[in-house]
């Protein structure tokens, strides 16, 4: 006779060792923090749920992780910069010169994560761009396993996006220019796209001045 207590350790065994469920449940915890924000822990602090998980259970951590880290997009680069100790060179950030070898793994363990990032003026005005180039001398492409790329012309057209072009899985870029992109940089855009990922599937191309955002 199968007693209560062993039934629901069978049942809790059964979705510990479920990837296919717990990649359910790990969407699912992204999902709702995209839709209704990140929920109130006791301490009044708001606590992602998927970091709550990763920390709390070693079994589901790398999933947790990974769910966490697949797109970046709403954040920017800045949990990339947070990996590493604070350093500045004026008004923006920088990489310190010296950096421990158990920070390099870290670094590694998360950009092999992402898989969507995006790019702006924003997202790239309070950080030096030789942040790109020490990342770089680690590992180009600096995020591997990329996918889906989003910049606007500013950055599309600068040297850095170089060291993120050559990912193999990248498949889809979206480009968004506005009015006053002169001819000049949207075709080294353009060329820079074809040089380096010459098996890219999908380019998006927009224009919000023009075309309300649509692609």
């Amino acid at each position: 006779m199968i007693m209560e207590s062993d039934l629901v350790e069978n049942i809790a065994s059964d979705v510990l060792f479920n990837t296919d469920l717990l990649a359910i449940i790990c969407q699912n915890l992204w999902d709702t923090v995209k839709t209704g924000g990140c929920p109130v822990a006791p301490n009044g602090n708001r606590v992602h749920p998927l970091v709550s998980l990763a920390l709390t259970c070693q079994t589901v951590s790398s999933l947790a992780l990974d769910t966490l880290w697949r797109d970046i997009q709403a954040y920017r680069f800045q949990p990339i910069l947070r990996i590493f100790p604070p350093a500045s060179s004026g008004n923006l950030q920088v990489l310190p010169e010296d950096i421990p070898d158990k920070t390099w793994v870290r670094f590694w363990q998360y950009a092999s994560r992402i898989r969507c990032i995006a790019f702006d003026p924003t997202s790239c005005a309070c950080f030096s761009s030789t942040v790109f180039l020490r990342l770089a001398e680690y590992q180009t492409p600096i995020f591997p396993k990329l996918q889906h790329l989003k910049s606007d012309a500013s950055f599309a057209a600068s040297p850095s996006i170089l060291f993120f072009l050559p990912a193999k899985p990248l498949n889809e870029i979206q480009l968004t220019f506005r009015g006053s992109t002169d001819i000049t940089t949207s075709s080294t855009c353009m060329r820079a796209i074809k040089w380096r990922v010459p098996a890219l599937q999908t380019l998006h191309i927009s224009c919000p001045e023009f075309d309300n955002g649509q692609y």
